[in-house]
């Protein structure tokens, strides 16, 4: 089994079976006090600078048909393919990062970053991805009714 946050498809070459584990919600976070009162995504998102995932990341195609959909053109000062480089420049910056609170969630907890607001629409999916076989393992079985499992 892998775990990925892209989906695989299956061919004739490729018996894939990909199957969504679970879903992270996107957030804007950035450094304390730079948005001061109510948090309005459009206004956010055009009025401050922002770090981004890469174009190749299922969040950035999101976030990206989001932006298109509400008529937004954000100011995106820096784009990143990994999310430690993300996390980093969350911290260091003084822009938003479009990421995943949990990738974060240190810095979130002693007040070096904030979190602003979820962007809704926008969400990080994990896959397991295994052979398609006629039957299958117990043990993965089994791991897929924990995530399967309500809570």
């Amino acid at each position: 089994m892998v775990l990925s946050n892209r989906p695989v498809i299956a061919d004739d070459k490729h018996p894939w079976r990909c199957r969504t584990l679970a879903k992270q919600e996107v957030c804007l976070i950035g450094p304390p006090g730079l948005i001061e009162g109510h948090f309005d995504l459009d206004t956010a998102l055009t009025r401050y600078p922002l770090v981004v995932p890469s174009a190749k990341s299922e969040i950035r195609v999101r976030f990206d048909l989001l932006c298109e959909q509400h008529g937004i053109e954000p100011q995106i000062r820096a784009e990143v393919d990994d999310m430690a480089t993300l996390r980093l420049l969350a911290r260091d910056s003084n822009a938003m990062a479009l990421i995943p609170a949990i990738v974060v969630k240190d810095e979130l907890s002693k007040g070096l970053l904030e979190k602003y607001g979820s962007v809704k629409g926008v969400e990080e999916t994990f896959y397991a991805i295994t052979v398609k076989r006629r039957f299958e393992s117990p043990h993965l079985q089994g791991l897929f009714q924990l995530f399967s499992m309500p809570g």
